[in-house]
């Protein structure tokens, strides 16, 4: 989306991802998803499918579907989603996940980059 708005524009630029959709541990997700639907998987896909399993463990925490429960439950989570993904929470003040991935890229093309 970005290189189409600017027109390439950002051809070189550095910016930073939450996962690399080139790396072996996505792929078996990555071949689920693109054989499911028929959009190709992108960072979206792999963001919305951690945050379900944080909230699917959150829920399995809490025992019902009860807000502040919940809410309890976020506030103490540990857990590496299937993704190989680790959202640590345990009750920060800005509710900020404790240990993001992130991962530096050189944007090389459209929906293409290489890691820095």
């Amino acid at each position: 989306m970005y290189w189409d708005n600017c027109s390439g524009g950002t051809l070189g630029s550095y910016r930073w991802l939450g996962s690399d959709l080139a790396s072996a541990a996505l792929k078996p997700f990555l071949d689920t998803y693109n054989a499911r639907f028929p959009q190709q998987a992108t960072l979206a896909s792999t963001f919305g499918y951690n945050s379900m399993m944080a909230l699917h463990a959150a829920l399995k925490m809490a025992g019902v579907v009860d807000r502040l429960k919940v809410q309890e439950a976020l506030s103490n989570l540990d857990i590496t989603t299937p993704l190989g993904t680790r959202i640590f929470f345990k009750n920060p003040p800005h509710g900020d996940n404790l240990d993001p991935t992130v991962l530096v890229v050189r944007i090389t093309g459209r929906d293409t980059y290489a890691v820095v």
